[in-house]
């Protein structure tokens, strides 16, 4: 064989064996690439039936409660100050607003009273005292369970005078009436829980 015909032979060799290569790469890439594709859908898929079975248990309203952030009732007492100093009508809107943004926590106040509700969507309202150095204020708690259902075993537990409670709700209004409370302060789809006793 001359050295003619032998390099074009050891051309044509190396050319075919490098195309087995590239083929058999080609080939386990593509293997490889389902297999991380199948495994990143099964966890899409599984953080996607997660958010939906929370989403189905806790209520729609219940999951959102969780990227909330909350804020003391103390500091609602003095957004209720700020808003009788303000003489601007739209400032007075804006705080109450920046109010229902936030969850109002009450870490622990003992039940004044269990009275039937004066609101139509619950049939039930446990009244807290917040002691404040200007007077007395009432909290009135309408609540909800995370089923977003009304949390009427809870309540009937409740002792007028002697259950200490903690709770969090959303902001609803101020209100007065003609009594010697400072202010009273209406939570909606409030989360109460029972601490003890006094």
């Amino acid at each position: 064989m001359t050295l003619r015909r032998m390099s074009v032979h050891y051309t044509k060799h190396c050319l075919h064996h490098q195309n087995e290569i590239d083929i058999t790469d080609g080939e386990l890439y593509t293997g490889l690439d389902a297999k991380f594709q199948r495994s990143i859908m099964k966890k899409i898929i599984l953080c996607i039936l997660l958010i939906s079975i929370c989403s189905l248990s806790c209520g729609y309203r219940g999951y959102l409660r969780w990227f909330r952030p909350k804020v003391d009732i103390m500091d609602v007492i003095k957004a209720k100050e700020e808003i009788d100093r303000a003489e601007n009508p739209a400032k007075k809107y804006l705080i109450v607003n920046n109010l229902r943004d936030d969850l109002v926590n009450i870490k622990s106040a003992v039940v004044k009273d269990i009275l039937p509700s004066s609101n139509i969507d619950y049939d039930f309202c446990v009244v807290v005292d917040i002691p404040y150095e200007k007077g007395n204020v009432e909290c009135y708690l309408y609540s909800k369970n995370l089923y977003e259902k009304e949390d009427v075993a809870t309540i009937a537990r409740l002792k007028k005078g002697k259950s200490v409670v903690s709770a969090v709700g959303e902001f609803s209004r101020f209100f007065t009436q003609l009594d010697d409370v400072f202010v009273k302060i209406e939570l909606v789809n409030t989360t109460i829980d029972i601490k003890g006793e006094k």
